[in-house]
């Protein structure tokens, strides 16, 4: 009988939001910072409302604070920071 069709083939499982790690958001730095090298500037200056925003993330600034601290060689500068530490309006240069 055609009718005799299973329905569950035809519905896709549902898709699990996956978890970004800190190690895909240093990725994710260092790749605009090789960017920035590679189109001939000498620095890059990131805030990380813009990495959270760029990766389309929630609640995750600790996270991105911490990676962006991690991506941090010997002259770069945090240009503003809170008291936390931990906020969306951190700011460091990176020299490329």
């Amino acid at each position: 009988d055609d009718w005799d069709i299973e329905i569950s083939e035809n519905i896709p499982e549902p898709t699990k939001e996956k978890k970004i790690t800190t190690e895909a958001i240093r990725f994710h730095v260092n790749r605009m910072i090789e960017s920035a090298r590679m189109n001939g500037k000498s620095s890059i200056t990131i805030v990380a409302r813009d990495i959270h925003n760029s990766l389309n993330l929630k609640r995750s600034y600790p996270m991105v604070c911490n990676a962006m601290r991690q991506c941090m060689k010997k002259g770069d500068v945090v240009i503003h920071s809170t008291e936390s530490g931990y906020s969306s309006t951190l700011e460091i240069k990176y020299y490329t």
